[in-house]
Order: structure tokens, then C-alpha cells, then sequence
């Protein structure tokens, strides 16, 4: 078969499908110098587009921006101000309490610093237990009583007296001194029954009145043989007494026994106002309890 030529030599009869190959190169080459036009162009137009959350300078300047901006300023110098007040007195706090617990203030001769100034403060309570409570006074000691059987006396003529007179009943106290109650006792192996009166005290005058004064009292004396020895507690004999005893509290009975190393005990002790009957119960009590110790002494005589 015969190839046929074609018509027109100078016209090449090409596919449609076939590009040229400088015609694609000139077509990349114009798409590279066309991006950065567009690039640009984007550029521009996002920074014309303002984003809905910014304020622009005209929203400033409207008449209700403006107000609040007054109202801010109006406000905001009162806060500052009270929040400069509170951190200057918690700085003022802090460095008051350093002041106080440093250890240079605390031992000034350690760091050899002198003595700091005592801060202004309340003032602390420098009075004695004595004076800050008016009720309890701590006793002082009593000068032994130069004549014991003088203050002796004027008790038992005080009570015959004021108390004796009128009553059915009465209480023969001791004429001696503390000291020859004790030995009588010791000597005779008896109880012996203290009492030291207040005459100022409501409770001591009711006590004599209706306690020792009375049937149940002199009934127990005279059954048991009790050797009774009073005083009042404003005499040199009394307060001597009142001291050796450990006595407080006004008025104060005591029942003493004797021992075999020829010293006396305390059995019973009481203090305040008691009644007759209440009296003569707690004396009846420790009495049985030394009717053993009594007799063994006895007989050792």
C-alpha cells in the first residue's frame, strides 16, 4: 500500500490530543508570575476585614462608650486607693510581728545588738496571786503568842458572855494554853476537840448557837469524855493555831487523838457550819475509830 502525501507539506497534520511542548512551558511560567499578584491581593483584603470582636476608634468614640469610661475612672482611683490601704497594713503586720519574734530582739546580747525598745502594747499584769485575787490571801506566818493562856481567857469570857447566857446547854472549854489541851490529853489518853471561832462570821455565832450549845453535843462530850478547847481567830493563840493546823476556812473543828510516840493526830476535820445533828454524827464516827488505838495506849500505861 501506497503512503499518501498530504495536500499542503507546510502544514503538519497533527492529533488534537498532541500539545506543544513550548506551549506548556509558557503556560507554567505565567501560572508562577500570576500567584504572587494574588497572594498580595489576599493580603490586602484581609486586613480591610476587621473581625467583629475588635473595637474600632469610631465605637470609642460613642456617647455610651464614653460614659462608662467616666464611670470606670470615677471608680477605679477609690479601689486602688483601699487596695493600697490593705497591702500597706498587711505589710505594716508582718513586719511588726518580725519585729517580734526575731531572734536578734529576743537575745540582743547573742547578737550583739543592743536591748530593742519595748513596743507599744497592753500592758502585762505584773501583780502577785495575792493581789489579783481578792478573796484568797496567803497566810502569813504567825509570831508564837507570848501569853497564849490571856487570849485563852478572853475567848471563854466572850462566850459566856454572848453565847452562854439563856442557854440550856453549854460547853466547858479548856482554861489552857493549845499546848496544855495537848498534854492533858496526852497525859490523860483522851480525845481532844478543837475548835477556833471567827467572830465576825455569820456561820461561826451559828454554829455555837445551834451546834454546840446543844443537847446532842453535850450529850456526846460527856459520854466519850471529850477534853474542848477554843479560841478565836483574831488572838496571837488563835492565829498561831489556825497556822500550825493548816486552817482556812472559818469556823474549824478538829478531833485530835494522841499517839504512842507522844504526838497528837488529827481524825477528823471539819470546816464551815454543820448541824447539831450532823455535827455529832461525823464526831461519833471517828470516835469509834480510835476506841481501839485508845485502849492499846492505856494499857501501855
Amino acid at each position: 500500500m501506497v503512503n499518501e502525501r498530504p495536500k499542503n507539506p507546510d502544514k503538519l497534520n497533527d492529533p488534537e490530543a498532541i500539545v506543544n511542548r513550548y506551549d506548556l512551558r509558557d503556560r507554567k511560567r505565567h501560572t508562577l508570575n500570576s500567584k504572587p499578584t494574588d497572594l498580595n491581593t489576599a493580603q490586602k483584603d484581609s486586613k480591610s476585614t476587621v473581625s467583629a470582636d475588635y473595637t474600632t476608634a469610631r465605637d470609642l468614640q460613642s456617647p455610651a462608650a464614653k460614659t462608662a469610661k467616666k464611670k470606670l475612672n470615677s471608680e477605679s482611683p477609690r479601689t486602688a486607693r483601699a487596695q493600697s490601704e490593705g497591702a500597706n497594713s498587711r505589710k505594716t503586720d508582718e513586719a511588726s510581728e518580725s519585729n517580734e519574734f526575731s531572734l536578734s530582739s529576743m537575745f540582743p546580747s547573742i547578737f550583739g545588738s543592743s536591748a530593742p525598745a519595748v513596743l507599744s502594747g497592753p500592758a502585762r499584769n505584773t501583780r502577785s496571786a495575792s493581789q489579783l485575787s481578792q478573796s484568797f490571801r496567803v497566810p502569813e506566818i504567825p509570831r508564837k503568842p507570848t501569853n497564849p493562856r490571856k487570849d485563852v481567857i478572853k475567848f471563854r469570857s466572850d462566850y459566856a458572855n454572848k453565847f452562854a447566857i439563856g442557854s440550856k446547854h453549854t460547853v466547858n472549854f479548856f482554861s489552857g494554853s493549845y499546848e496544855d489541851a495537848q498534854r492533858k490529853a496526852r497525859n490523860d489518853v483522851k480525845l481532844l476537840v478543837i475548835f477556833i471561832h471567827d467572830p465576825n462570821d455569820a456561820d461561826s455565832i451559828k454554829l455555837i448557837h445551834e451546834s454546840l450549845n446543844s443537847s446532842e453535843f453535850d450529850k456526846l462530850v460527856t459520854n466519850n469524855k471529850l477534853i474542848v478547847w477554843g479560841v478565836a481567830n483574831d488572838s496571837e493563840e488563835g492565829k498561831y493555831v489556825a497556822y500550825t493546823l493548816h486552817v482556812f476556812k472559818f469556823p474549824f473543828i478538829s478531833l485530835m487523838c494522841p499517839r504512842a510516840d507522844n504526838r497528837m493526830f488529827s481524825v477528823r476535820r471539819i470546816s464551815g457550819f454543820a448541824s447539831a445533828a450532823e455535827l455529832v454524827e461525823r464526831l461519833e464516827s471517828s470516835i469509834q475509830i480510835t476506841k481501839d488505838d485508845l485502849k492499846e495506849l492505856r494499857e501501855q500505861k
